[in-house]
């Protein structure tokens, strides 16, 4: 290999456009876990971070030795203020989850994340110091671009919706969130291989007996010293393969299926809140785009078998709005259970209505329309009882006043 081929190789692994899908989907999953990590200090919030906290602002200050991001010196330090900040912080993190003004939001998440470690360093981990390096590189990442509410915003005001959110972009935040991944296997597995305790295999023995951190009930196998051993090795050969194995494709899902053994197994034993999901929650970030297709087409034949045929939907072309709304009924598929058709007037048109569906051998129209899809359309259940109230008929049919047409009643 040439210097510069390999030039072009470094370029084409960074900057080479690539599809968003793993890094909407890893946006996704850290929403969550962001969620779930604010749940979990909500209780103690005040005890950790609060004007009369076990860790006073001063000693806080004085432990970092230096300036600090930290949004909290900026207002009063009442816990009044504080629970008020932790709920921008939360609603972000659902605006993260959802992709709801998705760059801002995972700002707002890493300002947040930053603040709160700065405040009491003391009550974090080494998954937590993660979550606000994979915040940072979010918010830099089209990870807003698919699976998002932003996107389907677009969609909706676009003059060419087909065509929005299609577009691959340089994946090198994604490969940044790998490359620190990699670090801490690569971290983990240096500094066991320094300790005495790892190398002659009696680590886990140790470690499966810390009452501090004792979650589940552990297997009376782990008493037998060999099974402790074969365990201590088994943990350095995941961290070293989870830094040098893993680049390689043909290994990389036995790599990733072996290493969510491996965190699942310590999430049972060991109560180290979020660390473990943390961890394989990064794991999407290796999942080639190509492969969630595939893993996403064998969901969606999985799921006509077992609802039945897609349901006909027919969206008018005639109206600028008829476009629009059947590239948001068709994103919002997520499953393929409707059989969509985005269609001009024609004789057996009958006009005044922008979306129709089949039911039997009848085409409705109205309010119907919008409680079959919501029924067929998940990210749409949420709204299938508010269709009930009274009402909704009426709003229904403004919607759908349009110059459009659908199919005549059978």
């Amino acid at each position: 290999m040439t210097l510069k081929e390999l030039w072009t190789w470094w370029q084409a692994i960074w900057f080479e456009p690539r599809p968003v899908t793993p890094i909407a989907l890893y946006r996704i999953i850290f929403g969550c876990l962001v969620l779930s990590f604010g749940f979990l200090l909500w209780p103690d919030l005040t005890n950790f971070f609060g004007e009369h906290a076990i860790v006073s602002m001063a000693t806080a200050r004085q432990w970092w030795h230096g300036p600090t991001l930290n949004v909290l010196l900026l207002f009063p330090g009442d816990d009044n203020t504080l629970i008020s900040l932790f709920a921008l912080f939360m609603v972000a993190a659902l605006g993260l989850t959802v992709g709801l003004f998705t760059r801002v939001s995972a700002f707002v998440v890493y300002l947040g994340l930053v603040a709160l470690t700065f405040r009491n360093p003391f009550v974090f981990h080494s998954g937590d110091c993660f979550m606000r390096v994979a915040s940072f590189l979010l918010m830099l990442s089209p990870c807003g671009e698919a699976l998002s509410l932003d996107n389907l915003l677009k969609v909706a005001i676009s003059k060419d919706p087909a065509s929005v959110g299609r577009s691959p972009h340089p994946p090198w935040a994604q490969r940044l969130i790998q490359f620190n991944l990699a670090a801490v296997y690569a971290d983990a597995f240096w500094t066991k291989a320094m300790s005495e305790q790892w190398l002659s295999g009696l680590s886990v023995y140790y470690a499966t007996r810390l009452d501090q951190f004792k979650r589940l009930p552990v297997p009376l196998l782990f008493d037998h010293v060999w099974i402790c051993k074969l365990l201590s090795w088994g943990t350095l050969t995941i961290e070293l393969a989870m830094w040098t194995l893993i680049w390689f494709r043909d290994i990389r899902y036995w790599l990733l299926a072996a290493a969510i053994l491996f965190h699942l197994g310590l999430d049972w034993a060991m109560n180290i809140p979020l660390f473990q999901l943390i961890m394989i929650a990064t794991f999407v970030a290796f999942v080639d785009p190509a492969d969630l297709t595939k893993v996403m087409n064998a969901i969606k034949a999985r799921a006509r078998n077992l609802v039945g045929e897609p349901l006909p939907v027919v969206v008018s072309s005639v109206s600028t709005a008829g476009p629009r709304m059947a590239e948001l009924i068709r994103r919002l598929d997520i499953f393929g259970l409707l059989d969509l058709t985005n269609q001009a007037c024609a004789d057996d048109l009958q006009p005044g209505v922008l979306v129709a569906v089949r039911s039997g051998n009848q085409w409705h129209s109205g309010l119907a329309v919008w409680r079959c899809l919501a029924g067929r359309l998940p990210l749409l259940w949420i709204f299938y009882p508010f269709l009930q109230l009274p009402g909704m008929r009426w709003l229904a049919s403004r919607l759908n006043k349009r110059p459009a047409c659908v199919p005549k009643a059978n």
